[in-house]
């Protein structure tokens, strides 16, 4: 699918983007938003890329608003101690809202990072992300919301949530 992605076809359109955005612990375990399980806050500014492909081309079709993308980030950790990650997801996103040049998307995408902070709610560097985002698009630019869910996939133990809420603002060239 990956080569899919990153090939040329006739036809379907295909849009870049960056974006910097500032992201926070959620929804972790039972905690006070913003903390990890120590009580600790995470907070993180992220770079990411995405490359994104339209599927379908055929206009009369509600499936002409979902795309496919790759999306590499790396982000600098400021706590619970200084630290980097670096990592990339794939998934799918739709256009569910289309007026003119104002376009309203939601995404849902899998993947993987690393980590150079030592979690205790995870008993590996090497995490499975899963990722979902709320996002609206004018013109070139859009903000979004993103949700981000790190586990090692019970491959080792611990291995509670590590979740953060992430907002982004952005430019497609």
């Amino acid at each position: 699918m990956l080569c899919f992605l990153t090939a040329p076809v006739a036809d379907l359109s295909a849009e870049q983007n960056i974006s910097v955005g500032y992201g926070f612990g959620v929804a972790n375990a039972r905690l006070r938003e913003g903390s990890l399980e120590d009580g600790r806050y995470y907070d993180l500014w992220q770079i990411a890329y995405s490359y994104e492909k339209a599927f379908w081309k055929d206009e009369k079709r509600w499936w002409k608003d979902i795309a496919f993308y790759v999306a590499p980030f790396v982000a600098y950790v400021t706590s619970p101690n200084d630290g980097f990650e670096g990592g990339a997801s794939v998934g799918a996103r739709w256009y569910f809202v289309n007026r003119g040049e104002t376009r309203v998307y939601f995404d849902v995408g899998v993947g993987g990072a690393y980590s150079t902070i030592d979690f205790e709610m995870q008993s590996s560097h090497l995490v499975f992300i899963l990722t979902g985002a709320l996002g609206l698009k004018y013109k070139s630019f859009f903000i979004e919301d993103r949700f981000r869910h790190y586990s090692n996939g019970g491959l080792g133990s611990p291995n509670r949530s590590i979740n953060a809420n992430i907002v982004s603002v952005g430019m497609y060239f």
